[in-house]
This record gives C-alpha cells, structure tokens and sequence, in this order.
C-alpha cells in the first residue's frame, strides 16, 4: 500500500492546477477510534482500499497561509540511477555529470549497513542478536555507534522514540497474519521489554537487565547508510547530489531541488507544499500508507510507547527535517507517541532539526523556527 508521493515538477505542477479546479469532499468516518479497555479477538480482517482522508479533511492546512499557483523553478539533474535494494527503492541523482560507477557502490554500500544494523531485516547481525536471548553481547564498532546514538536519542526524546522497542514492533509488524489483535496480556508483556534506560553500552559491550529486550534499530539503519553514503560522495569530490532511500531523502547544498509535502488522498496523493532541503534530510510518515483494519481498529506500525498499542493521539502525517540524517526516522516514530507540547520540546533540544505534523481535525503543526529555516511554498 506503500505510496510513492514524491513526484516529478511536471506531475507537481499538473497536481497544482487541478487542486485549483477541482473540489474534493470527505470520504467517511475516520477508523481510528480511540483504544478502550480490553481489544476483543476478531477474525475479521479487511484491508480497505480508499484511505480516509480527503482535502476537505485538511482545509485547514491552508489557514493563514499565502498560496501560490506555480512551482519554483527546478535544478534538472544530469544522470538519475535507480535500483531496488532488499526490496526498497533508492534513488541517486546527480547534478553535474554522470557517475554510474559510484551507484552501484553506494548500492551495495547501503545494503551491507542494513545486513549490519536493522533489527527488522533477518539477514541483520543485529536481528540475530535479538534473537539470541542472551543478555550481554559485543558489538562491531558501528553497531556499538548506532547503539550510543539510539540511546542519547532516547534520552533526549523522553522515550518517546526507545531503542529497545523492538518487542513491540514485531507485535505490530505490517508483515504479520492479521487473524486477529494482540491481546491485552500480549501488549503487557511486549511493555515488560522496553526501556532504554534498562540498557547499558560499556564500549562495544552491550548490556540488557532482561535477556527478552531487543533492539529497536530499523529507524536508524538507513539514516546511519545515507550518512554513510553522503560521506562517500563527498570523499570523491561529488558536491551536488540527491539520495532517496524509501521514504528517507537528502539533498545537498546548491541542488535546488522541490520536495513536496503531500498527504495521502484516495489512490492518490495531495500536494500541500513544496520546500528545498539545501543541505537537510527529509523523512516522512503517513498513518494511510500501511495499515488495515483489525476488528474496528486501525493497526499500523506507529505506535504508542506508553499503551503499547498502534498510535492514537491524532497525528495522521508528519515530515521530519535535520541536518543530522541519522536522526530524522527516529523522530517520525516519536511524533506519534507523545503530545504536541512533548514533540516541540523534544525538537527544540536538537540542533537544526524541524518538523511538520498533520492531525485528523485538518490542521498542520509547525515546530519552531522552521519557516526560517527552511523556505515553504504553500499551495491551496
């Protein structure tokens, strides 16, 4: 169900003019009821395939806002590679000229770092690790790294995004055979497994106070790999260039190229906004994107580290912006499990880091200092 929203300045453009003809009304009741008491067992699945919301659901987005009716113009890159890795799309673009041969070593650059650090790819060390049941482990030094990093990001995000969520990421795996809901008991016990601060990394040596916590680490993985990748365009003297991994995007300094902020809509996506990164990394996640519907429950895999249960705190989309690219995945999940105010702080205590979240009654959140820092061009 996995929607590709970012388009081409043509197919951007075309989408503007008809959102200027065309007027769109809702398409229903939202699905995403607020979790009460024990979940009853169903063996009832359906996996609908109009998403709920329409424009009508976010007019508000548009409040106060100065829209426009034309793109900014729009660098036009040289060489573009595209390859599917392990099943993900990546894309590479260049601006200058050329350079197939690094493609296919940033490909296969990304495809080791994921072997080596997602926890929800079987082929990862990491994800051997968590299956081991032992409670102390050495780590390679990258894995040791990207565990440090997940740990002071858990840290400064209060646990809204915890590195030791993996038990209840698995609970909730897009992947799994819906014949019915978690119960209340298995939501308790995936709970019993998760806090970082029950975690310990004394060089590469890893230490959990219970041998069933696992590692959360597939929203760090490919933000460590883009990083990673960055490092070796820029070692080869490549300046100007573009990397989309999936949902995950960057682009340097002097690329000027749009990114578009779209929400889901039907089969089809709805451009609200456009920004250049310049230099930032953008991530982005809709609750409309993966999801279906268990017994009138909307099951998605964003979710609340407090219950333990799919996210309902009426975050639907949320766009993340940082100069440090490890970050941003992270940050998405810690958008939809935890409040507002608990959000704006949490960015606030990160350098250079932004975001733009949308919530079922139609309005669009800005964390502060991100319209200066970043140029956003809204449409209506």
């Amino acid at each position: 169900m996995k929607r590709t929203i970012l388009q081409s300045a043509t197919a951007r453009l075309t989408g503007i003019f008809l959102l200027l003809l065309l007027t769109f009304i809702g398409c229903g009741t939202n699905p995403n009821e607020p979790i009460g008491g024990t979940p009853t067992i169903s063996t009832e699945v359906t996996v609908p395939t109009t998403p709920t919301p329409t424009k009508s659901d976010y007019e508000h987005l548009y409040d106060d806002k100065e829209p426009i009716t034309s793109l900014p113009e729009e660098h036009t890159p040289a060489a573009t590679d595209v390859n599917f890795v392990d099943g993900i799309m990546m894309t590479i673009q260049y601006y200058d000229e050329s350079h197939a041969e690094l493609s296919s070593e940033l490909f296969d650059l990304y495809l080791c770092y994921r072997e080596e650090l997602d926890s929800s790819s079987e082929t990862s060390q990491i994800f051997a690790l968590n299956n081991a049941g032992e409670a102390t482990a050495e780590l390679s030094d990258l894995q040791a790294e990207m565990l440090a990093y997940g740990i002071q990001l858990s840290e400064l995000s209060n646990g809204a995004y915890d590195i030791t969520a993996e038990p209840l990421r698995q609970l909730w795996d897009m992947t799994n055979e819906w014949s019915s809901l978690p119960t209340e008991i298995d939501v308790a016990e995936a709970l019993e497994y998760v806090s970082y601060e029950r975690l310990s990394l004394n060089g590469n040596i890893v230490t959990k106070e219970s041998e069933g916590m696992m590692l959360f680490t597939a929203p760090l993985s490919s933000g460590f790999a883009l990083t990673a990748m960055q490092e070796y365009l820029q070692a080869n003297g490549i300046q100007t260039y573009s990397i989309e991994i999936g949902n995950l995007r960057y682009d340097s300094t002097g690329s000027n190229r749009t990114y578009s902020l779209a929400i889901p809509s039907g089969e089809e996506s709805e451009v609200f906004a456009s920004l250049y990164l310049n230099g930032y990394a953008g991530y982005e996640a809709h609750l409309m994107e993966q999801y279906v519907m268990v017994n009138d429950m909307l099951v998605h895999p964003y979710f609340d580290l407090q219950t333990g249960y799919p996210s309902s705190n009426g975050v639907k989309d949320v766009f993340v912006f940082s100069t440090d690219t490890r970050s941003v995945e992270a940050l998405a999940y810690a958008c939809f499990s935890c409040s507002e105010e608990q959000y704006k702080g949490i960015l606030s205590n990160l350098p250079d880091t932004y975001a733009i979240w949308i919530t079922e009654d139609g309005v669009m959140h800005l964390s502060d200092g991100i319209e200066d820092a970043l140029e956003i061009v809204y449409f209506n």
